[in-house]
């Protein structure tokens, strides 16, 4: 397992083929998982970074400690595997809390799971990605670096900065398109916020309006009541009753559609701005790569929104 030399043209071959072999099971899961192809990973490419460096860093920690505690010998089964689990599971605790911080979103949640820290990692987890990883130095990684080792330098120089280049580039997209992201989401979360006080506006200004007019109608109409049974005794006596006089009530109906149409022009315009705005950020954030690769991200400060989102693409047949 540690015979290989592990010069930093071995490691980036590593970080490559894991980052692959990572990718693929990641699609594998989401496709078993979804019932169709996600690209998951925050690149465009077929790698899964974490992967690649999840690796390559358990890899030299194994190799570091076993030089500073065993003199260079190989560990054995369940000394590899516990510092296997030590190593993966603080490279995961490390990943989820910076990324939660950076964006304020959570990729991965363990918070439903038993003895879980945070969220960000549980034992069961552990445990997987420990024996996952023992399995993995103690089987799989003594066939990739045999492999990498009969790779030519002639070839596998010109292949890794090929290889670079293309992750150099996608890495920049990616960076860009995580930027993007969170922009997005803070829009979401700012315009859903207005939405919220439009309509709270709304509401208000519409019952201070329906109190008014009420109280208007109830008066005007007593007044208007004695001034048309005047008119209709007045009018017995000629027995003309086919025509009655305009009255305050009618005045009243006026004003109150007057009224309404004044508060459709004032508020209706910007609630409905408002709402179609959101509606269009919601379905472009749907639609997002980053959001459709981690569909059941999670977020503290973004719960309700990025529910309102699921339920609406739910809602869609989407």
């Amino acid at each position: 397992m540690l015979n290989h030399t592990n010069n930093l043209y071995n490691l980036a071959f590593y970080f490559f083929i894991y980052g692959v072999l990572g990718w693929l099971v990641e699609v594998i899961y989401a496709f078993i998982k979804h019932g169709k192809y996600v690209n998951r990973g925050f690149l465009y490419g077929p790698i899964c970074p974490i992967y690649g460096v999840g690796v390559v860093s358990i890899y030299l920690s194994i190799h570091k400690l076993s030089t500073v505690f065993l003199g260079g010998q190989a560990p054995t089964w369940w000394m590899l595997f516990m510092m296997v689990t030590f190593v993966t599971t603080g490279l995961e605790l490390f990943t989820g809390a910076f990324m939660s911080y950076l964006f304020r979103t959570r990729w991965w949640d363990y918070s439903d799971r038993r003895f879980n820290l945070g969220g960000y990692i549980c034992l069961d987890f552990t445990l997987i990605w420990g024996l996952a990883g023992t399995l993995l130095l103690q089987i799989v990684h003594v066939r990739i670096a045999t492999m990498v080792d009969g790779i030519p330098r002639n070839i596998g120089n010109p292949l890794l900065l090929v290889l670079m280049a293309f992750f150099i580039i996608d890495g920049t997209s990616t960076v860009r398109t995580l930027i993007d992201f969170r922009r997005l989401l803070l829009e979401m979360d700012n315009i859903a916020k207005q939405y919220v006080q439009i309509r709270s506006n709304l509401l208000l200004e519409m019952s201070r309006l329906k109190d008014e007019l009420t109280d208007r109608v109830e008066k005007k109409t007593d007044e208007a009541g004695q001034k048309l049974k005047r008119i209709q005794e007045q009018l017995k006596e000629l027995q003309v009753h086919e025509f009655i006089p305009d009255h305050p009530v009618k005045n009243i109906i006026n004003e109150l559609i007057d009224e309404d149409m004044k508060l459709n022009i004032k508020t209706k315009f910007e609630f409905k701005s408002v709402l179609e705005h959101y509606e269009n950020l919601s379905n472009r954030f749907s639609k997002s790569r980053l959001y459709n690769a981690f569909p059941d991200m999670k977020s503290i400060k973004y719960k309700a929104l990025l529910k309102d989102v699921r339920d609406r693409k739910k809602n869609k047949g989407n």
